[in-house]
């Protein structure tokens, strides 16, 4: 059996989500995890919007791989807190999400832009919190231990930090059976890279395959897109079991024996 095939949990998965995703989207409101309950079932939303983008574009090969590539990203951060949260047994993880990576983000945001005006201007002006403080002065109540915590907890959801901790930190054997197909897909991750760069060996592929290959390719795409949107919702129903409602245990381990 290849890699794609061990990844899918059967297909029933989607029609149970489905039928029960009113009481699902209430017990993620209610659960005792509320921010990683919320990232995980946000993820899933994600998921579901790639997956479906991916059949929409049937002869589109360059931007199948794109949606390829981010597919995966947001697999992996969305099984980085599974995994992680199922081994804490705690919100911690949701809440630096939501948090830290969030204020990460807009740091980032910030200094991008003030680079990019540095450059127009040819003036070099202040670099991280500094220039931060000075464009926001509501953060003058930051330090630089407080900017350096932020990235710290932040760059746990790096890609490349996750790809380490799922392979190193959290590969166990609790978590062995959800990891089996990691590196194809880490292979995948830096195979697309090109696609969202625009780099050359995408050109070289995209002209050099024909429409019977592109074809194939955008098939292998949407599987995947699939596969991974219903394994993200195999996650969450587990985790959802484990922590407030066992009620959804049974079915799934029903569901993934049939």
């Amino acid at each position: 059996m290849d890699t794609n095939s061990r990844l899918k949990p059967k297909k029933t998965i989607e029609t149970f989500f489905s039928k029960n995703i009113e009481k699902i989207e209430k017990d993620t409101q209610s659960s005792n995890f509320p921010n990683t309950a919320k990232a995980l079932f946000q993820n899933i939303r994600k998921l579901e919007q790639i997956s479906k983008g991916s059949y929409s574009i049937n002869d589109n090969f360059y931007s199948s791989k794109i949606l390829q590539r981010v597919a995966i990203e947001l697999y992996l951060v969305g099984h980085y807190i599974y995994v992680r949260t199922s081994k804490d047994k705690s919100d911690e993880v949701g809440e630096d999400y939501y948090k830290y990576y969030y204020c990460q983000e807009g740091f980032k945001r910030e200094n991008y832009n003030a680079m990019t005006q540095d450059s127009i201007t040819n003036v070099k002006g202040e670099r991280g919190l500094a220039r931060l403080i000075q464009n926001h002065p509501e953060f003058s109540f930051m330090k630089d231990a407080d900017y350096i915590e932020i990235n710290r907890k932040a760059n746990l959801f790096d890609i490349k930090k996750i790809i380490s901790a799922l392979n190193n930190e959290y590969n166990n054997s609790d978590f062995s059976d959800l990891h089996n197909f990691m590196t194809k897909l880490t292979e995948i991750y830096n195979e697309t890279s090109s696609y969202i760069h625009g780099g050359p060996i995408a050109e070289s592929e995209f002209l050099e395959l024909n429409m019977s290959e592109k074809k194939s390719e955008i098939k292998n795409v949407q599987d995947w897109c699939s596969s991974l949107t219903r394994h993200a919702k195999t996650n969450y129903l587990t985790f959802l079991g484990s922590t407030d409602y066992q009620e959804y245990l049974m079915p799934v381990k029903n569901i993934l024996e049939k």
